[in-house]
Order: structure tokens, then sequence, then C-alpha cells
């Protein structure tokens, strides 16, 4: 009604789930005639069984994580102590080659998008990558929730991520979200 839809995504990487991986997630987003307004994303067993709650919504002041409200600075430029977030890789070569493209950025594997789309808008990364086929379910809530910590959501080749009034939602098969001079820089590293 009135242009808003939900995109509700009730297990974020369920491979990784049914594994036993922690990091699936619950993500839940609310468009507004295509713009997110609103991201919950809440990772049930991460870090611990306690779970890990990030949200914001337009008229908070900020991103808030299991009731704290959060700010957010971010680098400019890729170093030693800049965090890239990818998913769980299936062999030590597609480790390898991660980390090649994100050198000298330090690669970190989790598994569902959503979730690490939401650390990177809380501050414990400052980029993640994927290169995996999405739906815009995946990745909305931690787009609302990246756009409001001042960071950037893009697709392959840096393409600007919209979205249709049906909630649809295309990434040309990459998706890069976090620092903007990062997400830059990794658009045009993993191509």
């Amino acid at each position: 009604a009135d242009g808003h839809l939900w995109l509700v995504d009730p297990n974020d990487a369920t491979g990784a789930f049914l594994q036993g991986l922690r990091g699936p997630s619950v993500s839940i987003a609310l468009l507004r005639h295509g713009t997110p307004v609103l991201g919950v994303v809440f990772a049930y067993t991460a870090p611990d069984d306690a779970g890990d709650l990030i949200f914001w919504a337009e008229g908070l002041p900020a991103i808030e994580r299991n009731g704290h409200r959060l700010s957010r600075h971010w680098p400019h430029s890729p170093s030693k102590a800049a965090v890239v977030l990818t998913s769980v890789k299936r062999t030590a070569a597609d480790v390898r080659h991660s980390q090649a493209l994100a050198h000298p950025m330090t690669v970190r594997q989790t598994p569902s998008i959503a979730y690490r789309l939401a650390l990177v808008a809380a501050g414990e990364a400052d980029l993640t990558v994927s290169s995996t086929h999405l739906k815009s379910w995946d990745y909305a809530a931690g787009h609302a929730l990246v756009n409001a910590a001042g960071g950037l959501l893009r697709g392959a080749s840096g393409m600007e991520i919209t979205y249709s009034e049906e909630g649809t939602s295309e990434t040309g098969g990459k998706l890069f979200g976090g620092s903007p001079e990062l997400v830059t820089e990794a658009a045009r590293r993993w191509k």
C-alpha cells in the first residue's frame, strides 16, 4: 500500500545453516517506492547462541546493534587494517583467489550476505563482496543498513542497485557493499 513493499528472507544462507555454520540470518527490509527505508538483520546463532540483531529505520538517528547506537567511520583506501567479508569459500584455491583480489585488505568468511552487509554497516568490516546470483530479498535489508551508515551498495562494474515497484533488483552477478572508496576499488578488481 502507498508504494510500500516488504522483502523478507526467513533464512539467508540456508546451505550454511544446514552445514551447522554460524552466520545465517533472518533479513527484513521495507521499500518505499523502491528505496530501502528499514533494515533488520538477525543472525540467530552468531557470534554465539545469543544472536546478533542489527537494525535501522528511517527516522532513527543511527543504526542499532543489540540495543546500542552505532556511529561509522569509513576507510578511504585499501590497507591491512581494512576487512573484507566474503561468502564461505569451497576450496583453498577460492580462498587464495579472494585474498589476492583483496590484497592488502584482510579477508574473513561469513555465510549470509544480509549479515555481511549488516556487519559492514555496524563497523565490524569495511567491505563485503559477493559473486553469487542473489535475489533482492537477500540484500535489501543490508542495503538499508549500509545506506544509513553512509556506505554504498553497487553491482557488477559499479552499477547502481535499484528496485522495481515489485521489489525486484539486478546486480549483474556481483555485489559490493561498504566504504564508498573500497566499493569502487572492489568493482574494478572483481570483474
